[in-house]
């Protein structure tokens, strides 16, 4: 378009574009390519929300810029709009101002509590940095809410408030509604993250479901079993290591764990030292533990782990025939068999049976 002489003068501006048309076009077939595969593979769908890729075919909620129409005061609908305003915060502009910030930097309605690296690293994972590295996960991101998410949301309304001003009655009823607006909308949105974790973690798990179908072959790493424990000898007894009871009881911990490390996060008027004089200590209402939600995902997840504990449970059993080995001294066996002064052929036969034995269960 600007002709060849002229692209000959600034060929540095000339492979700029042409570097940025090609980024924007890779761009473009990779979302393409990721709308597309997402809409085909609803099994892959919870993977990508737990790495925080979502399809941009996703309509973004939109936010308006202004709540209401600016009236003179001789309007006969400004007493209308006066009315409106002593409940609707957002008819004021800077506290409509303060939501679109808070959606814009401070919106954690999408944040889970389940690590993305339980999709994205090679499987199976050991039991004990399973646990190790979720929990972490768990810790950095609610202290995030209490250390920074928090501090943000309060320094929206210390923003609208200086602390050495004298506002009306009526300002201060405004603000203290704005500030509640702002509180159940922080309280929604924590009892999201728990929704969202909760489901996701079950849905991780969910991908070891029993099927009636027969599940194609996949080279994803999420195929791959989650964890391996092995069947051992101790204390005469076999044995799994680790136990099923203790990969039951660290899988559940971590979902009890994550619903109870939302709870005591300090809402807005344990903060707010600009609104009112009186410090009132309270936190941010959660979902309970046992809310109908909750159970149900912990329930599944119960079956889901009994169900794959049935092959193990069933291994351990077949080699119940094997306990007189598991007791076995083998040291007493070895000097009464030697006093019994076997012949060769007996010699022969005894350390076939053995080498048959150790051969069926390696």
């Amino acid at each position: 378009m600007s002709g060849v002489e002229l692209s000959r003068k600034f060929t540095a501006t000339v492979a700029d574009y042409f570097e940025d048309m090609k980024r924007d076009y890779r761009l473009s077939v990779n979302s393409s390519i990721l709308n597309h595969y997402q809409l085909l593979n609803e099994d892959e769908r919870p993977r990508f929300a737990a790495l925080q890729i979502f399809s941009k075919l996703k309509q973004e909620t939109s936010c308006p810029r202004q709540g209401c129409v600016p009236l003179v005061f001789d309007t006969p609908f400004f007493f209308v709009r006066e009315s409106i305003s002593r409940t609707l915060c957002v008819a004021e502009e800077a506290f409509l101002l303060g939501l679109q910030l808070y959606y814009k930097e401070m919106d954690i309605s999408e944040v889970s509590l389940v690590d993305p690296q339980l999709y994205r690293d090679q499987r199976p994972w050991l039991l004990e940095n399973f646990r190790e590295t979720q929990e972490e996960y768990i810790r950095e991101t609610v202290e995030y809410f209490r250390n920074e998410w928090v501090p943000k949301v309060v320094g929206i309304i210390d923003e609208l408030v200086s602390p050495t001003a004298q506002y009306p009655q009526r300002s201060m009823e405004r603000l203290m509604n704005y500030m509640m607006r702002l509180s159940l909308t922080m309280r929604e949105q924590l009892e999201m993250v728990i929704l969202l974790s909760t489901s996701g973690y079950r849905k991780l798990w969910e991908q070891y479901l029993p099927s009636e179908e027969k599940v194609p072959e996949h080279q994803g790493i999420h195929r791959q079993p989650l964890f391996t424990i092995q069947l051992t000898v101790a204390d005469n007894e076999f044995v799994f290591v680790p136990s099923l009871e203790t990969v039951e009881s660290t899988v559940l911990g971590i979902y009890d764990h994550a619903i109870q490390s939302i709870k005591g996060i300090e809402d807005l008027q344990s903060r707010l030292t600009t609104v009112t004089n009186l410090l009132v200590s309270n936190e941010i209402y959660t979902l309970p533990p046992d809310e109908i939600r909750l159970v149900a995902s912990r329930k599944k997840i119960k079956e889901i782990l009994e169900y794959n504990f049935q092959p193990a449970r069933k291994l351990q059993e077949d080699y119940q025939e094997y306990n007189d080995l598991a007791h076995l001294n083998i040291e007493t066996f070895a000097e009464l068999y030697i006093a019994a002064k076997h012949s060769l052929e007996d010699y022969e036969q005894t350390i076939t049976t053995y080498l048959e034995v150790c051969l069926m269960i390696v």
